[in-house]
Order: C-alpha cells, then structure tokens, then sequence
C-alpha cells in the first residue's frame, strides 16, 4: 500500500502573547500540532527574546519537530527532564492531556484560535488516572488476557503482542491475540471469557474510550514493570 503525505499548514502567523509568556518558567518544552508545528522557528525566536529558553523534540511515528500525535508524545517526554513546564499551541484538550499522563509538569495550552489560554495540570486528569490504576491493579489478578492488536500503518504491534502474550502465560494467564483494523468495541463483547484487555494499538484508546467497553482496557506500557 503506498502513502501520500499532504501538509495542512495554517496560514495565519501565530504570535504568543504577552499575557501568557510572563506566566511561563524560564525553560520549557514546546508542542503543537501539524498544522503549526512549522512556525516552530518563529516561536523559540519570540520566546528567546522574552528570556525564555525552549527545547524541541521530534517523535517517533510524527513527521515534524515539535510536532505530537494522540498516539505519540516522545517530542515532549524526549526534553522534558531539561524543562519546568510544557508549552502546547493548538486547540482543545486532547493532546495536553496525553501529555499529562506522561509527564508531572504543568502544561501551558495556548489556543490559536481562540486566543484563549490556560494552565492544565495533572489535578485536570485526576478522573482518568484513578481509572488507569484500577484497570491496572485488575490486570495482575485476571487471568484470561485480550491483547488488541492493529493493522494501520504506525500502529501495528504484532510481535510485541505476541513476545507479550509469552511472558503472562509463563505467570500462568492465558493470552489471546485479537487483530483488527478498526476497532468495533461491541465486537468485544462476544468474548465474555476475557477478564482485561491489553492495548498495543492506539494508546489513549485505553484513555478515551474505555468507557465502550464493559472490561477494563490497559496499555501495554502501563505494566512494563510486571514481573514476568
């Protein structure tokens, strides 16, 4: 299957105001979307003249620096050990709490269209991460293992999954590997035996939308610390 990449650029020049870059700490990390991340250059200008220093990272599966995706935020969690704070410039919620989960540091989100500003931290996610824990606690005394596994490109986990599925059964669980390329939560439903579903799909399907299917759903990195 071949692939065409498109950029979808803004076509507005963005400026951080005044009002939000004296709120920031002296150093900080910087994350937006696609659609901004090339005025990236422009931004550690603005800030730098403001005293701030800025670090950039680059993900695994994005295409640009700065740039952060639902399923990767390593251009944050890459540099965050150097900075106070985190800086994200695009719109709505979803991605600052991605980032939340990753890293204990406020999130300083500068909406550019709205012109709106706000300061996020990991109190705004308090809800999610409860629920994250409990999944995970279930995990370690279920024994029936869904693993979810995708096709899509920059998702598929097979044998990950699969050297996964190995190690729980060597704690006496039983693994079953389940493949799709779009996942139908109600098709979950027709394997009542499974106790808990381990995701190596998109991540913040087990943060968004856990909540479709009956049985907990965890991330496969959520229990990189059991012991095999």
């Amino acid at each position: 299957m071949k692939y065409l990449f498109l950029h979808a650029k803004a076509k507005q020049s963005i400026s951080i105001p005044l009002s939000l870059t004296s709120k920031l700490p002296k150093k900080i990390v910087i994350a937006t979307t696609a659609q901004f991340a090339h005025q990236l250059k422009n931004w550690k200008k603005q800030l730098s003249l403001r005293g701030i220093t800025v670090f950039s990272g680059k993900g695994k599966h994005a295409r640009l620096e700065s740039q952060i995706l639902g399923c990767d935020v390593l251009a944050v969690t890459s540099k965050i050990d150097k900075a106070d704070a985190v800086l994200y410039i695009g719109d709505g919620f979803f991605h600052p709490k991605g980032i939340l989960l990753q890293t204990e540091k406020p999130v300083y989100c500068y909406n550019p269209l709205t012109k709106e500003h706000k300061i996020m931290t990991r109190k705004d996610i308090e809800k999610e991460l409860k629920k994250r824990k409990a999944a995970i606690s279930k995990f370690y005394m279920a024994k029936n293992i869904g693993i979810l596994v995708s096709t899509k490109f920059g998702q598929q986990h097979l044998s990950e999954a699969v050297k996964f599925r190995k190690k729980i059964e060597k704690e006496n669980k039983k693994g079953f590997v389940f493949i799709s390329d779009t996942l139908d939560f109600s098709e979950l439903e027709n394997f009542n035996f499974i106790d808990v579903w381990v995701n190596t799909m998109c991540p913040r399907i087990a943060l968004d939308d856990f909540g479709k299917a009956r049985k907990p759903i965890i991330n496969i990195s959520d229990i990189h610390d059991f012991k095999y």
